[in-house]
């Protein structure tokens, strides 16, 4: 059988690239694996941060290693996994999630009693210089702008609001009231 298998010009070589490949499979295999559990644990450990700060709530900011002494894992580890779960480092990701918040209460109806630094100290924002630089950055328009808007639309509702309910009233009246809508 020895001869036979000699005779052939190509077997030698298919017998020695098919096992390259198999090895080279497997390798592969095992990495992609071992990524996927790192992948898996570094999303897990931003849920646990993100779940850590949203009992604390907004008031104030986290600092990085109280992140790492609450959770138990090095500074390294937790850079590493924020990096390759969203792409940025954690005070950023954070800082993004505050500017968020801000954002979404300047923007409220009813929040034109708060001022804007108020609005800022409130979630953590203590260098207001810094603050309002962030947030043009992110949101294209001063605190203040987005305040504006807000408080402007929200005057606009009101008033279409009151004409809305004046026209409905008007006809309503017009039309018998409850007893045009009786049988």
């Amino acid at each position: 059988m020895r001869g036979n298998c000699a005779a052939l010009p190509g077997w030698l070589d298919f017998i020695g690239r098919s096992l390259i490949e198999a090895f080279l499979a497997g390798i592969v295999c095992e990495i992609s694996q071992h990524g996927e559990r790192r992948d898996r644990n570094g999303a897990r450990l931003v849920r646990d941060v993100e779940d850590y700060v949203d009992a604390l709530g907004m008031a104030r900011p986290v600092h990085i290693s109280e992140l790492c002494s609450a959770l138990m894992v090095s500074r390294r580890t937790l850079h590493r996994a924020f990096f390759e779960t969203l792409g940025t480092g954690p005070m950023t990701y954070l800082r993004l999630r505050r500017l968020s918040a801000v954002h979404r209460a300047l923007r409220m109806p009813g929040s034109s009693q708060a001022s804007v630094t108020h609005t800022a100290l409130d979630h953590g924002f203590s260098d207001l210089g810094r603050f309002a630089v962030y947030y043009r950055s992110i949101f294209g328009e001063s605190p203040s702008q987005t305040r504006r808007r807000a408080v402007a639309s929200s005057e606009d509702f009101r008033s279409h609001e009151d004409d809305f309910d004046d026209v409905s009233a008007k006809q309503w009246s017009n039309s018998g009231g409850f007893a045009s809508a009786l049988p």
